[in-house]
């Protein structure tokens, strides 16, 4: 038995991000439409929660899961289900094709980053 799902969202930071960090964040008057994580959270968690005990193995899957969202999302107070694992899509890349020189998103999708691809606003 195979399980897909997904879990999409924006999410309004809580406070400007600095400059310094390199980003491609935009303010704007619709900000306010976009949840803050504080409110996210109790959908993704039930999101993942229900996800997981329909599946024998579970896997929350990102480009730097284990090193990068993993961290953050346990920092905000998420907590993944007991028999979940993180994955990582650049560890695949890694093991598949050892000899890139870089395995950021744009550099492994053709033409560049995809749409969606750290689309914060």
């Amino acid at each position: 038995l195979q399980c897909h799902a997904t879990f999409h969202s924006l999410v309004r930071p809580k406070k400007k991000v600095k400059s310094q960090v390199p980003h491609a964040i935009h303010t704007s008057p619709t900000d306010t439409e976009k949840p803050s994580f504080e409110d996210l959270h109790p959908r993704l968690q039930s999101f993942l929660e229900k996800e997981a005990s329909t599946c024998s193995r579970f896997v929350i899957a990102a480009h730097n899961g284990r090193r990068y969202d993993h961290r953050i999302m346990c920092f905000h107070g998420l907590k993944p289900p007991k028999k979940s694992e993180w994955g990582a899509t650049i560890d695949w890349f890694k093991k598949r094709r050892p000899r890139l020189s870089s395995y950021s998103v744009s550099s492994l999708h053709p033409g560049g980053s995809p749409p969606a691809a750290h689309r914060v606003s």
